[in-house]
């Protein structure tokens, strides 16, 4: 059995490690903000570059087209 000396060592060695391996709050904030920005890229190149689907599935409704649809 490992003495307590030694797991202290392997835990603080650890800790070390995972504490190197760390991103920072400033990279985290940039990666967060590319994020968002390419979603709402996304989102409005969809909305702009698709097909108007939901509005021809929405038309083929009877009472759809009794609105004007």
């Amino acid at each position: 059995m490992a003495s307590v000396e030694s797991l202290r060592e392997r835990i603080y060695k650890l800790g070390v490690k995972i504490a190197r391996t760390r991103l920072k709050a400033n990279t985290v904030s940039r990666v967060r903000l590319l994020l968002l920005i390419g979603a709402l890229l996304t989102l409005y190149l969809a909305f702009e570059y698709s097909q108007d689907w939901y509005v021809e599935e929405f038309a083929t409704y009877d009472w759809a087209r009794d609105l004007g649809f």
